[in-house]
């Protein structure tokens, strides 16, 4: 390498001695010509360089012909330089790649020495750039056991993420794949580091008939107050069920793998199309989205839609009102405490013919 780059250094030198001279006197030039072709000629690399460069004597050039040699010169100097710049450049190589050195040589590239400095890359980028390549390489490795312990439900769960990209490798993957997203804990390393929300101001709402207040109007608030009017959700509802579902914790995780603000499982989120459901407005948007749906499924009955919301509109119809749940009944009981309100409007025009059968009943819970 150090030879290499020596002759490297030497015909740059030349050629640009050799661009500076092609001005000045025929007989400087000339002799340059003859200077450069005598040194490096022994040398196969420098004997290609030299055929890209005319060693004719200059004084027999025409002004045209000059400045033509002039410009070969120039572009074999131009890429003279882009060689060394080459040998400077950290090859970039996909997380699939990395994995295969991993793999076959026990050493991948770029400072990734083994699996733990894999995962903690591939996670970055899975998070924080969404990128599909990270998320099935984290899946094969969570499959594998690979710098992490085996979880087939966790390596759905990256699966599933890359293969809603199409990536193709991840949906091959998934064919006949026995583990369940809908089962996985989310790994710590895909939560993102939110700062837990910066309150505004003191100013409390006056939600519920009651006046008693239970959210101040800060960052969250302001996110709500913003998108509920496009799901055609009260602000004061939606408010109701963050702090029921997650008491305004961005961050918040349940043991049954519930995400974020609004307490989104993986299903639900996939159905309303949330793809970082700890991001605080991709949450709310799932989580209204989905209260839309049930206020309209519902007819606008608060109780039904908050019953459903914790347990299911399947379990709520089976049982033709709020199930029999102690945990469901409790729940139902905290967002109308909140909200005070029995009855919410709905859109009219959604699941026409799709609605549910039961009969809505008191405003008590």
């Amino acid at each position: 390498m150090h030879s290499k780059h020596s002759i490297h250094h030497l015909t740059l030198l030349l050629l640009l001695a050799f661009l500076a001279l092609l001005i000045s006197t025929p007989s400087t030039a000339q002799d340059l010509v003859g200077a450069e072709k005598s040194a490096l000629q022994p040398d196969n690399h420098t004997q290609v360089a030299n055929a890209n460069v005319q060693t004719e004597p200059t004084d027999t050039l025409t002004e045209a012909e000059k400045l033509k040699l002039q410009a070969k010169a120039a572009a074999h100097l131009k890429a003279m330089l882009s060689v060394e710049k080459e040998d400077e450049v950290v090859k970039q190589i996909t997380p699939y790649e990395q994995l295969v050195k991993l793999a076959f040589n026990g050493k991948g590239a770029n400072g990734i020495n083994n699996y733990q400095d894999a995962a903690t890359l591939f996670c970055k980028q899975a998070r924080d750039d969404n990128n599909a390549e990270a998320q099935f390489a984290l899946g094969w490795m969570y499959a594998n056991g690979k710098g992490f312990s085996a979880d087939k439900n966790v390596a759905a769960f990256f699966f599933n993420k890359a293969a809603a990209q199409n990536h193709y490798r991840a949906k091959q993957s998934l064919i006949n794949f026995e583990g369940d997203e809908t089962l996985a804990q989310t790994p710590e390393c895909m939560i993102l580091d939110t700062p837990e929300p910066v309150l505004a101001s003191n100013e409390l709402s006056p939600a519920g008939s009651n006046g008693n207040a239970f959210y101040e109007r800060g960052s969250i608030f302001e996110i709500v107050d913003r998108l509920a009017p496009q799901y055609h959700i009260e602000t004061d509802l939606a408010m109701a069920f963050i702090k029921v579902e997650s008491n305004f914790n961005p961050r918040a995780t349940s043991p049954k793998n519930a995400q974020g603000l609004m307490q989104l499982i993986p299903a639900t989120a996939k159905r309303f199309h949330v793809k970082n459901p700890y991001n605080p407005e991709d949450n709310i948007k799932g989580g209204l989205a989905y209260l839309q749906w049930l206020m309209a499924y519902f007819e606008g009955d608060v109780r039904l839609v908050a019953a459903a919301y914790n347990a299911g509109e399947n379990a709520v119809d089976r049982y033709k009102g709020v199930p029999p749940y102690p945990e469901t009944r409790r729940y139902v009981t905290k967002i109308y405490n909140l909200y005070r309100k029995s009855i919410h409007p709905f859109r009219q025009d959604l699941l026409i013919g799709q609605r549910s059968g039961i009969i809505r009943v008191s405003s008590n819970p």
